[in-house]
């Protein structure tokens, strides 16, 4: 007999209201001992966190606390909290400054920042005299003060419009010294505040936040409160129990094999550096809502911007699979501005997160967190191999054939696959780069992840091991897969067999590292964008094409393995 499980509330994929969560029965992650612990540490907090990870949420949750509203925290953990002094209701200053744009230049940053600023004061039932941003800000803080007590300031997207206005470094300037004068005031007021929590994506040390208002202490990699934001593992399992069950019979596989699978696809980031990681909440509702392992998080905003910059940084996917970074970077990566390094920048819009290197003290890299990001920056960043190319529909159509391959274990079948992918793709600039074999290989080899990431399955690129890194790992029904691509620029038949050899000894290398793998080598020959030599395991392949059309390989076997490569003189120059 099945075990009844509770219906935890109806899923959210936006809301970030927590009343709203609250009364309208909405799923609610408790969150809340975090506050107790933030506050009981420091009063005046700065938490960075990229977008969609419930920075708003703990805003209001805060701004709830503060206004008295104790009915909307039964059952949370903070409820045994309410008689602290530390949590006594007090009048709150809450700010949204995601409404302040750049486009009008300083005076209509100044105009927005100015009526923001009336309609809170008009909510609060105060008149403001100043026409200034800035002296108007601590006349509200001084008069609420004067009338109500101590007031709590929340601020939340305090560098949206830094962030909106990177591209006109001088706009940017200005935008710095309006706000350096206007948070003067949360410390000049210092004495008429009881709490401030300030949060935004990055920390721009000269805006004024941590140099005119240097009482606010930067909590964003502080051990204590990495999982504050974000939902960890266990908190998945314990609170989406319902959808988790619902989840695993729809896709017929069990609620074990679902959590793995979600583990890969979605968790993973982490902002202390640590083992300690989060998923995005906005990518677990959606995957609960819509059933489909897909790419979320970076459809919920600011996409044509990272597009904008990708195009701009010219960078590669696989630039970033192991980036170093020092223990200062990882603290403070420096400001969103034109010159800030594409792997910082990355790192504070959250495509990016950093890892602990457990071979040296205090090393740390960044890397993907996801599968869900690497698939998305690899759709971004597609168009700087391709052009005139409608990729996508390529890929439905082998989908299918490439799971029955999967499934049937019919590896030699996948190359057709692959070789078709490859004949209809147009790019520009082939023959300028058909002789740069590297180029090449990570054009072919993000191709082949591409169509695998699209497939839905788990593959990950250029896995870092003690032995070093092969190119694509597969993770399928129990089998470990490993793909090492060579290409030959100059197709003559003498480099594809020294490229054959190089892919082979390097495999003999990684497959170490893991228990049991699918050996697969592939030898492209660039001239025909055709797969020319391959070996699966012990087994060696050769194409077979057919001159006069233009259609996929198929494939023979030509021998054994070693025999193969006995055949092949050795290379003194191995590529790496």
């Amino acid at each position: 007999m099945e075990t009844s499980i509770q219906y935890p509330g109806q899923l959210q994929q936006s809301e970030s209201d927590f009343q709203v969560l609250r009364t309208d029965n909405y799923l609610y992650v408790d969150k809340t001992q975090f506050i107790v612990n933030l506050f009981r540490k420091e009063r005046r907090v700065f938490i960075s966190r990229p977008r969609r990870f419930g920075k708003s949420l703990m805003l209001s949750t805060i701004e709830n606390l503060y206004l008295g509203k104790t009915e909307l925290f039964k059952n949370l953990a903070i409820e045994k909290y309410l008689n602290d002094p530390l949590f006594q209701k007090h009048t709150v200053i809450d700010l949204d400054l995601s409404s302040i744009s750049p486009s009008y230049g300083i005076s209509g940053v100044e105009n927005d920042l100015m009526l923001l600023l009336k309609l809170k004061a008009e909510n609060l039932n105060i008149e403001l005299s100043s026409s200034m941003p800035h002296a108007a800000f601590g006349e509200l803080i001084h008069r609420l003060a004067n009338r109500d007590g101590k007031v709590v300031i929340l601020i939340d997207e305090y560098d949206r419009v830094l962030i909106d206005s990177f591209d006109t470094p001088k706009l940017q300037n200005s935008i710095r010294k309006l706000f350096r004068d206007f948070y003067y005031q949360i410390k000049s007021k210092n004495k008429y505040v009881h709490a401030v929590y300030i949060t935004g994506i990055s920390k721009y040390t000269k805006m004024g936040v941590f140099s005119a208002a240097n009482n606010i202490v930067d909590l964003s990699t502080h051990k204590d409160f990495c999982t504050m934001l974000g939902y960890t593992h266990e908190e998945v399992v314990a609170n989406f129990k319902y959808y988790i069950h619902e989840t695993s019979r729809h896709f017929n596989i069990t609620e074990d094999t679902l959590l793995a699978k979600l583990k890969t696809y979605y968790d993973g980031y982490s902002f202390c550096g640590d083992s300690s990681t989060v998923y995005n909440p906005t990518s677990i509702h959606s995957f609960f809502t819509e059933k489909k392992f897909d790419n979320y998080w970076i459809e919920t905003g600011q996409q044509e911007f990272i597009e904008s910059y990708i195009a701009k940084s010219k960078f590669k996917v696989e630039d970033f699979e192991h980036y170093k970074i020092t223990l200062r970077q990882l603290k403070m990566p420096g400001e969103v501005k034109k010159s800030i390094a594409p792997a910082l920048y990355l790192y504070q819009a959250g495509y990016l997160t950093p890892r602990e290197d457990l071979k040296k003290k205090n090393a740390y890299y960044l890397t993907y967190p996801n599968n869900e990001v690497r698939s998305s920056m690899i759709e971004l960043t597609e168009n700087n191999f391709f052009t005139d190319i409608r990729f996508e529909d390529e890929v439905d159509a082998n989908i299918k054939k490439l799971h029955e391959c999967l499934n049937n274990e019919d590896y030699i079948a996948i190359y057709s696959i692959f070789n078709d992918i490859f004949l209809k793709i147009v790019y520009d600039d082939y023959n300028k780069s058909n002789k740069n074999e590297l180029r090449l290989e990570c054009f072919y080899r993000n191709t082949i992840y591409l169509l695998m990431m699209n497939a839905g399955l788990d593959i990950r690129p250029e896995e870092h091991k003690s032995v070093g890194r092969v190119d694509l790992v597969l993770y399928h029904a129990n089998k470990i897969i490993l793909f090492e691509l060579k290409v030959s620029g100059s197709g003559t038949d003498a480099n594809i067999k020294k490229k054959f050899r190089e892919a082979n000894e390097q495999m003999d290398e990684y497959a170490k590292a893991y228990k049991n793998p699918i050996s697969i080598c592939i030898t492209i020959n660039a001239k025909r964008r055709q797969i020319a030599l391959a070996s699966i395991d012990d087994d060696v392949y050769k194409g077979v094409h057919n001159p006069k059309k233009r259609v996929p390989d198929t494939y023979e076997r030509i021998g054994d393995l070693q025999r193969i490569l006995e055949s092949i003189p050795k290379s003194s120059d191995k590529t790496q």
